[in-house]
């Protein structure tokens, strides 16, 4: 399995209001972001579907880390590095 680390972190941890969190996703989105979410955290299990909509309707897809790496040589060099270390 790839390691990888986000690129935007939500800090959902601190329990902001939902609306908040999504803004954030939603101002800051981007090709190959990769968004740290926490599944325990209510506002943001709550967003989900609509998160995943709305950036679905800008043309954005959500791939695995592998996918991502496929096209993405410089992910696919990090990837690698990670793996020698662990």
């Amino acid at each position: 399995m790839p390691l990888g680390l986000w690129t935007h972190n939500t800090q959902d941890f601190s329990n902001p209001p939902a609306p908040q969190i999504e803004a954030g996703i939603l101002h800051n989105a981007q090709n190959g972001m990769i968004v740290l979410l926490h599944s325990s955290i209510m506002p943001t299990y709550e967003i989900l579907p609509d998160l995943v909509a709305k950036l679905r309707k800008q043309g954005y897809t959500f791939v695995t880390l592998s996918q991502m790496a496929q096209h993405s040589p410089e992910l696919a060099e990090r990837i690698e590095r990670a793996k020698q270390l662990y």
